[in-house]
């Protein structure tokens, strides 16, 4: 999944309630940890901050 724009609006238009984010700076690049809820189950989620306003879904986990 390619998002553009602001990352917590656009998962929250996807659906889900975003409990917590967090950003891991790696080099001269971002990943962004994200714990969400959509229909009483809870994700993480890892996205890559590929340029400024623009994220790539690595991996998304039901837990």
């Amino acid at each position: 999944m390619h998002i553009r724009g602001i990352l917590r609006s656009a998962v929250q238009r996807a659906g889900f309630e975003v409990l917590w984010m967090n950003v891991r700076p790696v080099g001269r690049g971002e990943y962004i940890d994200v714990w969400a809820t959509k229909d009483r189950a809870r994700y993480n989620m890892l996205f890559e901050k590929i340029s400024p306003g623009e994220y790539v879904l690595l991996e998304i986990e039901k837990v």
